[in-house]
């Protein structure tokens, strides 16, 4: 029959003119869901409305552990927008304020690893337009960019 598949897709997005890194992290609801009560002991479901603020800061907490991104070699701050959901999967949406230029940046990305280890981890990385993919698979965490 059809395997399962387990991957989280992770767009990251330099705009100049805004001095914003822009960040949108793609999990699939279920997987996320498991990864949050796991992690902080404590019953999520992510789409109830009225358990918005709680799952804003278990989301927050969660990806500033699992997703750091450091710019021309120094780590940077992100901050949590919001999040929405798309058919089985959620959206997160982070940013980075105040980015001046970006000539290189380094991905540690180990997004839902404790869960599984046949997790598969996109990053697509746009600077002023111009895109690098890659694919991060259990156990490697960490990807470097050069424009």
């Amino acid at each position: 029959g059809m395997h399962p598949y387990y991957v989280s897709v992770t767009e990251i997005e330099y705009k100049p003119a805004e001095k914003e890194v822009q960040i949108a992290g793609k999990l699939f609801i279920d997987d996320l869901e498991s990864a949050l009560q796991k992690e902080f002991t404590t019953k999520v479901a992510i789409l109830n409305a009225a358990d918005k603020k709680k799952n804003e800061a278990l989301l927050n907490t969660f990806f500033q552990k699992h997703l750091k991104i450091s710019i021309d070699g120094k780590p940077v701050n992100f901050e949590l927008i919001g999040f929405e959901r798309e058919e089985e999967a959620i959206w997160t949406y982070l940013l980075i304020k105040n980015v001046n230029r970006l000539k290189t940046a380094t991905v540690f990305n180990d997004l839902l690893y404790a869960q599984r280890q046949d997790q598969i981890n996109i990053i697509h990385f746009i600077n002023n337009g111009n895109r690098k993919s890659h694919r991060l698979t259990y156990p490697d965490t960490q990807v470097a960019f050069n424009w």
